[in-house]
């Protein structure tokens, strides 16, 4: 069974990107566009990829709401990330 990955992220293409590159690898890829729709798909996961900026939270925020509440891994993403970004997102796990 191949393992089962959430793509959240606001941005279309790098969902479609994303999916269609993991697929091609053999994964099973879910999406999602917003924090509350990636929050309810965290369970149904075995890895997350975790934009840091999203429409209706701040990623590193959904990050610590993951961590309360599952033990899914958590890959973090952005194409504005900042030193402090990237150590506050390895504070939070």
């Amino acid at each position: 069974m191949p393992a089962a990955l959430l793509v959240n992220d606001d941005e279309i293409n790098i969902r479609t990107t994303l999916r269609s590159m993991l697929e091609m690898e053999g994964y099973d890829v879910t999406t999602a566009e917003s924090a509350a729709e990636g929050l309810a798909r965290v369970g149904e996961a075995d890895l997350v990829l975790l934009d840091v900026r999203l429409p209706d939270r701040n990623g590193l925020d959904v990050l610590a709401d993951i961590r309360s509440r599952f033990d899914t891994p958590v890959l973090m993403m952005s194409g504005h990330g900042t030193i402090a970004t990237a150590v506050r997102a390895t504070q939070l796990g």
